[in-house]
């Protein structure tokens, strides 16, 4: 497998659970450096409604626990599902499902 420099924030990532008055919905890193922001509120519909920006706000914030799935996905490609060494599969389904429990809403 080919190693690859990440130049990204390491996650995980929290959105959160509110809009800011200031900055609408924030995504930061455990260390409280910003990621991203999604619109605030009153802005027109092209910016998205609260719902969406909301669920906006949980994807990205899901990204560093998509990208490691990804990963260890790949990682079972290469050595054969099979062929798994024994945890590994485990592994992916744990990382799967909290990435997906994340940016739906859940505890991630």
């Amino acid at each position: 497998m080919t190693s690859h420099k990440h130049a990204w924030t390491k996650g995980p990532w929290i959105a959160a659970s509110a809009y800011s008055s200031v900055v609408g919905i924030p995504i930061v890193a455990q260390t409280g450096k910003r990621i991203a922001n999604t619109s605030m509120p009153g802005f027109p519909d092209d910016y998205g409604n609260d719902e969406t920006n909301l669920a906006n706000a949980r994807l990205i914030s899901a990204a560093p626990e998509m990208y490691e799935a990804l990963k260890k996905a790949e990682e079972l490609y290469q050595v054969g599902i099979i062929a798994a060494p024994n945890g590994l599969f485990d592994e992916v389904q744990e990382l799967r499902r909290a990435a997906l429990t994340k940016a739906e809403g859940g505890a991630g």
